[in-house]
C-alpha cells in the first residue's frame, strides 16, 4: 500500500492526541482539497462554514463536509451561489442550516481594539474592531447553539468569556494604538474588502495619515479605498530587503498621533515587519 502523506499522518497524530486526552468534542479545520485527511469523519456534529466569497475549489470543499447524518450547518456566506450550493447540500442531507440573525445584532460600543454588542438577548465583547471578525464571532455563537440542540452542554458565561480573549493574529491586528500599527493579511479581494469595511469602522480612531506598507509584487486595490474613504496617503513602502525592513521599523517609532501605519500582504512578509517593529520598540 502507498505510504501515508505528512498531513495524514499528522492527522492521524491529532486523533490519537485527542482520544489520549479525552477529549470531548474536537474541532477540525479541513483543507480546501477533497483528499484533506479530515474527510475520514463520517457525519459531523456540526459543519462551520465561514467567508462571504469561494472558489469553486472551496465552495467544492466546503459543501463535501455536509454529509448525510451531519445535524447543523451552520455559515456566514450571503445570500447568491455560494449560499444556494450550500442549501442545496443541506436539503439533500437533510441537515438543519442557520445563518447569523443580522437583524437581532446591535452594537452598543466601539474603539478601536474592541467592540461590544447584543445578539439575541446577551452581551459579548470581542478584542477587535473588524468587522469581519464581528461576523466570526456571530458564527461561533451561533454553533454553540446548534451544539447544544444536539445535546451538547456549554455555558453561556464560557462563550462570553471565551470571544473576550479570542484574538486572531495578522487579522486587522492593532499591534500599536500610540503609534497605531495595523497589520492584516488578505488572501482574496474579498479579504481586501472585508479590511476595508473594518477600517472604515475605525476610521475616527485612527490617524488620518496612512503609511502603506506592501510587498512589491502586490498591487492592492485597498489604496484606492483609503484615498474615497478621505484618508491621505501619505508614504509608501515596498521594502524587500532587510535593510529595508529595519529602515521601516524605525521609521515606526517616529511616527506622529495623526499617521496610521498599515501593513498589508502575506504572512512572512507581515510578520518580518511585525517582529523588527516589535524589537525596535523594545530597544527604544
Amino acid at each position: 500500500p502507498p505510504e501515508p502523506a505528512a498531513s495524514e499522518i499528522i492527522c492521524a497524530a491529532a486523533f490519537l492526541a485527542f482520544l489520549e486526552e479525552g477529549c470531548e468534542i474536537a474541532i477540525l479545520e479541513c483543507g480546501e482539497s477533497r483528499a484533506d485527511p479530515t474527510g475520514i469523519i463520517d457525519s459531523p456534529l456540526v459543519s462551520v462554514i465561514c467567508g462571504n466569497s469561494f472558489t469553486e475549489d472551496q465552495l467544492r470543499t466546503c459543501t463535501g463536509i455536509i454529509r448525510r447524518g451531519t445535524r447543523e450547518v451552520v455559515t456566514s456566506a450571503p445570500a447568491g451561489e455560494a449560499y444556494s450550493a450550500i442549501l442545496a447540500s443541506c436539503v439533500r442531507t437533510g441537515s438543519r442550516l442557520t445563518v447569523p440573525a443580522k437583524a437581532e445584532l446591535s452594537i452598543t460600543s466601539i474603539s478601536l481594539t474592541s467592540q461590544t454588542f447584543e445578539y439575541r438577548g446577551k452581551t459579548y465583547t470581542i478584542p477587535t474592531s473588524s468587522e469581519y471578525q464581528l461576523t466570526n464571532a456571530l458564527v461561533a455563537i451561533e454553533t454553540v447553539y446548534a451544539l447544544r440542540r444536539t445535546g451538547v452542554s456549554l455555558h453561556g458565561e464560557d462563550v462570553s468569556k471565551g470571544l473576550a480573549v479570542a484574538r486572531v493574529p495578522l487579522k486587522f491586528e492593532v499591534f500599536s494604538v500610540t503609534p497605531t500599527i495595523i497589520f492584516d493579511c488578505p488572501k482574496s479581494d474579498s479579504d481586501i474588502f472585508a479590511f476595508a469595511d473594518s477600517l472604515k469602522k475605525a476610521k475616527s480612531f485612527i490617524g488620518n495619515k496612512i503609511i502603506f506598507v506592501a510587498p512589491f509584487s502586490e498591487k492592492y486595490s485597498i489604496k484606492n479605498d483609503l484615498i474615497d474613504m478621505g484618508f491621505d496617503v501619505k508614504n509608501e513602502f515596498y521594502p524587500s530587503k532587510p535593510s529595508e525592513i529595519k529602515a521601516l521599523s524605525k521609521r515606526a517609532l517616529t511616527m506622529s498621533q495623526d499617521e496610521t501605519m498599515i501593513v498589508l500582504g502575506n504572512i512572512s512578509f507581515v510578520g518580518s515587519i511585525k517582529y523588527q517593529i516589535h524589537k525596535a520598540m523594545a530597544l527604544n
